[in-house]
């Protein structure tokens, strides 16, 4: 796995059972003693330095390449990614955002509302865990909500 942020190693440990070679590149992350020890004791090596090139054969992947120089054999590398807004609208209309190890991320109630009344958001935009399911399940959620908010008040009576 190629790490992209500090906060995110811990995510190797939920890919563990898809390999039992499982190697954490740290890409320059200063991680911390407690979670290199933890990770090794679940029998996941790390090795240290940025990741500069992935080399591959026919598109299949074949060797990590870091800045040192030094080839380490793989087959596949599972990358993390920060999750960015693609568009600061949200903030414009003054909706709050949480921070998550994945990045920043609207914050619902569980109606889908966001912080700014009659504002409402759902998918990958509302969560850490990026699910075609439950993007399809908050979009449920936030439309029925917003269809309610727009015939009833805040106090549930009709407008």
């Amino acid at each position: 796995m190629l790490l992209s942020s500090p906060d995110m190693a811990d995510h190797v440990l939920m890919l563990q059972n898809w390999s039992d070679d499982m190697i954490l590149f740290t890409n320059g992350h200063n991680l911390s003693d407690a979670v290199r020890a933890t990770l090794s004791a679940k029998g996941i090596s790390l090795t240290d330095g940025r990741v500069t090139a992935l080399q591959h054969t026919d598109g299949q992947l074949t060797n990590v390449i870091l800045e040192t120089g030094e080839q380490i054999s793989r087959e596949a590398l599972y990358i993390t990614a920060d999750f960015k807004l693609s568009t600061d609208i949200a903030t414009q209309l003054g909706c709050e955002t949480i921070e998550t190890p994945f990045g920043h991320h609207l914050k619902t109630d569980n109606m889908m509302q966001t912080s700014v009344a009659g504002v409402f958001a759902a998918g990958d935009i509302t969560r850490m865990w990026f699910s075609a399911n439950m993007a399809v399940g908050d979009g449920a959620i936030a439309g029925s909500a917003c269809a309610r908010s727009l015939i009833y008040d805040p106090d549930g009576l009709a407008a």
